[in-house]
């Protein structure tokens, strides 16, 4: 018997493979922040300042900004307080506590990708400044700014006058009788100065004659001059050291408003009111204001118009200025340097420690509160209060 083999076929399935090949992609390129304008290239430690540019990481804190002083080592970096991919803002750190200017460089490092951007250059000026005069004993006869910003500064005996250029220079200017009390550029061109001690009253100077031709004001010999300022109008107040508060008008005629409240009272003119401090010993030490009668009438500050705006017996200022808020300012002196900030509502606010025991004059000029050293030396400092803050602050006569 034939035996028939059977085949079986097996199939096996073949798997063909096709392999892809894609080229390998090209190394992405990582951009650097770009940095193209600051709105400001002449800063005040604490002012905010904006950067703008390109490149910056979306994540605000993957930004770092960094400060590198051109002719010194110091060096800051500062995380950024608000922005986008095309604009940071910072406030400007500290870059010295000595009191000098620092040239820098700014850049921004995006933190994500550690790489920086080029450099711009920066001015950082110190919060507070101080300018010498050596030429004066003390700073105690004030200060008083023209439209031109020069800076004139008085001593006290004789009562020497200097002046300061925006640019730093200083020179002798020309001086008064006797040189306690304030200074003032007022209408005209002139240079306004009370002197203070006896009947002087209140001297000129026309800006024009270079420091000469001292000229007496008529009908202004009250006793003890301290304190000066004009009204829009042209009208001299002229505040004294027993706390007296006088006008005198345009036309010549002069006019106590206000009767004397306590010795050293240093007063200040702000809108329609005028601010002063008492130290009395009849237990009224303290800050007032009342509004100013207008100029047109003979009418004087009834008591009944007085408004308490601090009642204490802490403070022995030497020195007061108001701002358009209605903030106060008192150089506190004679054993407190601390000068202190009274806002409307009341609250008293300790704001800078100042280097001396008698701090003096009180002016304002753009964002900066200057001061004098007063009995202590011959220095001028210069304290910058924050951003706008100029245009807030109640300007004093410019003619």
């Amino acid at each position: 018997m034939r035996m028939k083999q059977l085949f079986v076929l097996v199939l096996i399935p073949v798997v063909f493979l096709f392999t892809y090949c894609e080229e390998d992609d090209p190394e992405e390129v990582l951009e650097p922040p770009v940095v193209t304008s600051l709105s400001t290239t002449n800063a005040y430690s604490g002012e905010p300042v904006t950067i703008t540019g390109s490149n910056f990481n979306p994540v605000l804190n993957m930004n770092l900004v960094e400060l590198a002083g051109k002719t010194t080592t110091v060096t800051e970096s500062v995380t950024p307080s608000s922005g986008t991919e095309t604009t940071l803002t910072i406030a400007v750190p500290t870059l010295s506590l000595s009191g000098e200017t620092i040239d820098a460089y700014v850049s921004v490092r995006n933190l994500a990708l550690d790489l920086v951007s080029d450099s711009l250059e920066m001015t950082v000026k110190p919060i507070f400044n101080v300018d010498s005069i050596p030429g004066l004993p003390k700073t105690k006869g004030g200060i008083a700014f023209d439209g031109d910003g020069k800076l004139y500064v008085r001593g006290q005996d004789p009562g020497h006058i200097y002046v300061l250029g925006p640019n730093g220079n200083q020179r002798y200017w020309g001086q008064t009788t006797w040189g306690e009390g304030e200074m003032i550029v007022g209408p005209e061109g002139y240079l306004y100065a009370a002197v203070v001690w006896g009947t002087f009253g209140v001297e000129r100077i026309s800006l024009d004659t270079e420091g000469d031709g001292v000229q007496y004001i008529p009908d202004t010999d009250i006793d003890n001059p301290f304190c000066l300022d004009f009204d829009a109008d042209g009208n001299l107040y002229v505040g004294t050291a027993d706390g007296g508060f006088w006008r005198r008008n345009s036309d010549g005629s002069v006019l106590q408003i206000l009767s004397n409240q306590g010795w050293g009272a240093p007063t200040r003119l702000n809108g329609d009111y005028v601010y002063w401090y008492t130290r009395s010993d009849s237990g009224s030490n303290g800050l007032y204001r009342a509004p100013l009668p207008a100029a047109t009438s003979n009418d004087t500050i009834a008591t009944g118009d007085i408004e308490t705006i601090l009642k204490t017996e802490e403070f022995s200022p030497s020195g007061l200025a108001v701002d358009s808020f209605g903030n106060v300012y008192l150089a506190v002196g004679w054993g407190k340097t601390m000068l202190t900030r009274i806002t409307p509502s009341g609250d008293v606010e300790e704001l800078f420690e100042l280097p001396t025991e008698n701090p003096n004059k009180l002016t304002f000029h753009g964002d900066v509160l200057y001061i004098t050293q007063g009995n202590q030396g011959n220095q001028v400092w210069s304290l910058y209060l924050g951003d706008g803050y100029g245009e807030s602050a109640t300007p004093r006569y410019m003619w």
